[in-house]
């Protein structure tokens, strides 16, 4: 969870790029350590929150269809 991207192979880095746990991972080392840049960071938690925010209102949307 923690192994840097620049050591991996440049098509699992494009992989581990589009992963929301990356962005998880990234934005919780920041908070840490204070490693990655701000901007990274920012657009990285934006598009947490929208992937989220996405999952919450599908779960729902599943959970009433469902009852």
């Amino acid at each position: 969870m923690f192994y840097p991207l620049t050591d991996l192979p440049a098509w699992f880095q494009w992989t581990a790029r589009v992963n929301p746990m990356t962005w998880q991972v990234d934005m919780l080392r920041f908070g840490l350590l204070g490693t990655g840049a701000p901007t990274v960071i920012l657009l990285e938690s934006v598009a947490f929150a929208v992937f989220t925010l996405v999952c919450l209102a599908l779960a729902v949307r599943a959970l009433d269809a469902a009852a």
